[in-house]
């Protein structure tokens, strides 16, 4: 990998779950527009995403509602974390033992794109 290669690189991925579809799409946009040449994908549950997340690595971010964090969930989070991928909670969120970045709600398109900076 090239030193100089970063997160924001053509072959990320951002995984959103987020139970809001208004909330959803608000993030794939601005996502979307930020990092046109990366890959968005949007899901409603995490069940929806369960492939997504057994594949996720370093190339990928994954956002993820707080209302939906689960036992199963943080388990397939923590695996996305040893490989190398960025978690990113939207909503306070307790007993994260991965790495991870919380942005509180309510949150702002400039407080996601620092988050990932």
């Amino acid at each position: 990998m090239d030193m100089n290669d970063k997160n924001t690189s053509a072959e990320r991925t951002f995984i959103i779950v987020e139970p809001d579809p208004v909330v959803g799409l608000d993030l794939a946009g601005a996502l979307s527009s930020a990092f046109p040449t990366n890959r968005t994908d949007l899901f409603t549950m995490a069940g929806e995403a369960k492939a997504q997340l057994a594949q996720a690595s370093a190339s990928a971010c994954i956002l993820l509602s707080s209302r939906l964090v689960s036992e199963d969930v943080m388990s397939a989070l923590r695996a996305c974390a040893v490989r190398g991928a960025q978690i990113v909670f939207v909503g306070a969120v307790d007993n994260v033992d991965f790495p991870a970045n919380v942005v509180e709600m309510p949150f702002t398109t400039q407080m996601i794109m620092d988050v990932l900076a």
